[in-house]
């Protein structure tokens, strides 16, 4: 588990560049529903991962300070495919959460109706972990104003 001291100390925006380019603004909810001790094991592509493996992972992203920190650790964590497409379902999200139709989000962020569809479904039937990091950013920008 983290150290608590470290969970204050976390910037709750990530902002996730390679190489010179921004890809995503988000939120992570370390303590969100889809890590409830009554949901011990995920799914990853056909493996299965126990709750302490996310849990590892978790609280080395909480332990990061800076955006740049985080920057240099899903550049390495991930690979520009991996980063493209979770960058792509959390701009759908926000494309979902404004109103917009299938085919207008399409046209915006190229994504597949399967995409979006699966994005959809995740904000209507999921874990709340989109709906939770949009409305910080929304309070977030309205801050800035």
């Amino acid at each position: 588990m983290a150290d608590p001291a470290c969970l204050k100390r976390i910037t709750p925006v990530i902002s996730i560049h390679h190489q010179g380019f921004s890809f995503i603004d988000f939120v992570l909810s370390p303590f969100g529903s889809a890590l409830n001790a009554d949901r011990t094991d995920m799914r990853n592509e056909g493996m299965r991962m126990t709750h302490d493996d996310m849990s590892h992972l978790l609280d080395a992203i909480l332990c990061l300070k800076t955006r740049d920190e985080l920057e240099r650790f899903f550049d390495d964590l991930c690979t520009i495919q991996e980063i493209n497409s979770m960058v792509q379902r959390f701009d759908v999200a926000l494309q979902l959460d404004k109103g917009l139709t299938y085919s207008q989000i399409a046209g915006v962020t190229h994504a597949s109706t399967a995409t979006i569809s699966r994005v959809n479904r995740s904000l209507v039937y999921g874990a709340e972990g989109y709906k939770l990091a949009i409305a910080r950013l929304r309070k977030e920008d309205k801050g800035d104003e």
